[in-house]
C-alpha cells in the first residue's frame, strides 16, 4: 500500500512512500530511505484511509516522510522556567525560532490534542482555541511528537514569555498578560513614539512599521530596559568613557524632525493594542547600516523588511 506525502512546508522530491510490515514492526519507505515506526506505539489509527498498528496520529505526517531541507536543528536540553518551576525539554531551534514539544504545554495548563484529519495540533488555553499545521504554524512533526514554536503559542494563548540569551533560559508566566495602558497622560509618550517609528521605519511597510513599534513598547513591558516609552527612546548607555544611544535617529537628531505619517499613527496604535509581528523583540537593526558587534550576536526572532528583529 502507497501514502502521498506532498507538503507545502517541507521540499519533498518524492511523492509516495511504501507501509512495509516487519519484523513486529511497520516501516515507511520513501525511495532509498526508510524510517523505522517502533512498535512500542499500540494505538491504531486510519490515515488517508489506510490502517497503520503500533502508530499514535501525532506522529505521522508528510512532514515526518519528508523532512527536506527546511527541518530544524537539534539543540540541547532547553531550560524553561514555568510560574518560577525550572524545567528542561528537547527543542529545535528554526531560522530563530525555539520549538518544544507540544505536549511540553501541558506544563502550562494548556490542553494538547491531535487532530487527524487536519493532521493539526490543537491546543486550547484561557478560552483560546488554537490549531496548528505545519504549512500554516510550522509545526515540526518528529518521530517522538509534535513540536511548536513556543513564543507565538504562548503569547497567543494569553501568557508572558522573556528570553534570556545569557543562560538561554525562556521564561513564561501563565497568568495573562497585558500591554502596559498609556492614558491620556501619556499623550506625549505616544507622540514620542510616532515619531520614531517614523524616523526608523518611514521607508517600511505597514508591518514593518508595527514591528518598530512593538519592539520598543516590548522594551518598556521587559525588567531590563526603562519602564516608560521616552525612556527608552532617549535612553544613553555609558561604557568606557563613551555614551551610546539605543536609537540612531536620536543620536543625529532626525527624530526632532520626524512628521509620522497616517499609516505611522496607525501602526503605532495596533503596536499599543497588542499587535506584535516580532514575537516580543526587543532589539531591531539594519544589516546594512550597522557593524555593532553586540546588536548582530543577539538571537534573531525574524526579519522584515529591511531590520532584524532580535530579543
Amino acid at each position: 500500500m502507497y501514502l502521498s506525502t506532498v507538503s507545502p512546508r517541507f521540499a519533498c522530491p518524492v511523492v509516495a512512500a511504501a507501509i512495509v510490515p516487519q519484523g513486529g514492526n511497520y516501516h515507511t519507505q520513501k525511495a532509498e530511505e526508510l524510517y523505522i515506526i517502533p512498535n512500542e506505539y499500540k494505538e491504531a489509527i486510519s490515515i488517508r484511509g489506510f490502517k497503520l498498528h503500533r502508530w499514535a496520529p501525532i506522529l505521522l505526517s508528510a512532514a515526518l516522510l519528508a523532512p527536506g531541507p527546511s527541518a530544524a536543528a537539534a539543540q540541547p536540553l532547553q531550560p524553561v522556567v514555568v510560574d518560577g518551576a525550572r524545567n528542561a525539554t528537547p527543542s529545535l531551534l528554526r531560522n530563530g525560532s525555539l520549538l518544544v514539544p507540544a505536549a511540553f504545554l501541558r506544563k502550562m495548563d494548556v490542553s494538547v490534542q491531535w487532530d487527524e484529519d487536519r493532521q493539526a495540533v490543537i491546543l486550547g488555553k484561557n478560552g483560546i482555541r488554537l490549531s496548528m499545521t505545519a504549512s500554516a504554524n510550522g509545526v515540526i512533526h518528529k518521530p517522538e511528537g509534535s513540536y511548536v514554536p513556543l513564543r507565538s503559542v504562548a503569547e497567543a494563548l494569553g501568557m508572558r514569555i522573556r528570553y534570556d540569551a545569557a543562560t538561554r533560559t525562556a521564561d513564561v508566566a501563565t497568568a495573562p498578560g497585558a500591554r502596559k495602558t498609556i492614558g491620556a497622560e501619556a499623550e506625549e509618550d505616544v507622540l514620542w513614539l510616532e515619531r520614531i517609528t517614523e524616523a526608523e521605519a518611514g521607508g517600511e511597510s505597514y508591518e514593518g512599521k508595527v514591528a518598530v513599534a512593538a519592539s520598543i513598547l516590548n522594551r518598556v513591558d521587559a525588567p531590563d530596559w526603562p519602564g516608560t516609552i521616552q525612556e527608552v527612546i532617549f535612553q544613553i548607555v555609558e561604557i568606557g568613557g563613551a555614551k551610546y544611544y539605543q536609537y540612531s535617529p536620536v543620536a543625529d537628531g532626525r527624530i526632532y524632525e520626524s512628521v509620522p505619517s497616517e499609516e505611522t499613527r496607525k501602526a503605532v496604535r495596533a503596536a499599543m493594542d497588542g499587535a506584535d509581528p516580532t514575537d516580543g523583540a526587543t532589539v531591531f537593526y539594519n544589516p546594512v547600516k550597522t557593524d555593532n558587534a553586540w546588536v548582530r550576536e543577539r538571537p534573531v526572532s525574524k526579519t522584515i523588511g529591511n531590520h532584524v528583529f532580535a530579543y
